[in-house]
Formats: structure tokens, sequence, C-alpha cells
């Protein structure tokens, strides 16, 4: 015999609670690092685009080599934000243009 729960919503209630919470948490945690609240909606716009192709789709085929290539895209990215840094440093000393 199968035990019935007195609230057959409640398990329903307390995922959506804490999906809100979550959504929420993701929220103020881009806010706060970036400082602006129009940070947002860029952000999660690729979020959930990535994650509607990625998670959701089932068209998409399996990317070979996904280790490799998610390592030479971090590297690439390093290098670039090395390069503007540097060169931000190097333009820093010099007087402005006018």
């Amino acid at each position: 015999m199968v035990p019935l729960q007195p609230w057959p919503w409640a398990s329903a209630v307390v995922r959506d609670l804490l999906q809100v919470l979550a959504v929420g948490v993701l929220y103020a945690t881009v806010f706060r690092l970036g400082n602006s609240a129009l940070l947002i909606w860029p952000f999660f716009l690729a979020v959930g685009g990535v994650y509607d192709v990625l998670i959701n789709s089932r068209v998409v085929a399996a990317i070979p080599h996904v280790e490799i290539r998610t390592l030479v895209l971090a590297v690439l990215y390093a290098v670039v934000a090395a390069w503007v840094w540097r060169r931000a440093g190097a333009t820093a000393g010099r007087p402005a243009r006018r």
C-alpha cells in the first residue's frame, strides 16, 4: 500500500522555491562581480542560449575533443587578457593626446 502525502503539491512548491532562490543567488553574484545590474541580462542570455543548445537540444551532435578545445580556448582567453593588461600598463604613463 502506497502512503498518501497530505499535500501532493508540496514537493513542486519546494522545488520551485529552491529554483527561484538559486536564480536570485546567481543574479546577486553577477551584480556583485560586475557592480552593474546591466550585466545580468547579457550574461544570462548567453548562459540560457548555451543551456538550450547543449542540454535541451536533441539535434546537437557530440562534440569531439571537448576537453582539449576548452583548454585551448582558456589559454587563448588568458593570452588576450594578458595582452590587453600589458598594453593598458604600457600606455598608463603617457600623457593624453589632444
